[in-house]
């Protein structure tokens, strides 16, 4: 997929992951919520509750989805900002076949 290739392409070389604040998550503060943004969200199936809530880090792409999708904002770029990220995205737009 373009979108794969692009993001991956701007990602490499960065050290980017996605941090997780435990005590925003409405799934880990209610003990009955339900809350399925983040999952549902998720193509790769990284995010599992237990618990705790985990990334798999061999599944998860970076595609950033949970940062954005999060109702609670439980979920958070560490290592680059997103402002950076969007314009490395820019920069190599056109570069990807």
């Amino acid at each position: 997929m373009l979108k794969n290739k692009l993001i991956s392409k701007a990602l490499n070389g960065a050290d980017v992951s996605i941090a997780i604040d435990r005590s925003r998550c409405m799934r880990m503060r209610f003990n009955k919520n339900e809350c399925p943004v983040c999952t549902s969200n998720c193509r790769a199936g990284a995010i599992q509750f237990g618990d705790d809530i985990e990334i798999d880090a061999g599944k998860c792409t970076l595609c950033m989805v949970c940062v954005s999708e999060c109702p609670a904002d439980c979920f958070d770029i560490r290592g680059e900002d997103l402002y950076g990220i969007l314009e490395r995205l820019r920069k190599i737009q056109n570069s990807v076949p």
